[in-house]
């Protein structure tokens, strides 16, 4: 039996179109950087519902092609930006 693998938070996500980077701290949190025009905003998201629960384990099992893993350092450069 093989074990379940060990996610070590905060982990670190992006859009492949360079305009959402995402913070996920655990399993029902994240920060979610919007890069609009030459802004970006930052939202900071505590999951309550169902498909907000589902969009985390999205971006951390990364399902899809629209998510990529990044640095800590990429995510940072956007949020200091």
């Amino acid at each position: 039996m093989q074990k379940p693998e060990v996610i070590h938070f905060p982990i670190y996500r992006k859009y492949t179109n360079n305009k959402r980077f995402y913070k996920i701290i655990n399993t029902k949190e994240f920060e979610e950087l919007q890069i609009v025009g030459s802004k970006t905003l930052i939202n900071h998201i505590k999951a309550t519902q169902f498909p907000e629960f589902v969009f985390i384990n999205d971006l951390i099992e990364k399902t899809g092609d629209f998510t990529v893993e990044i640095s800590e350092e990429e995510y940072f450069q956007h949020r200091i930006a």
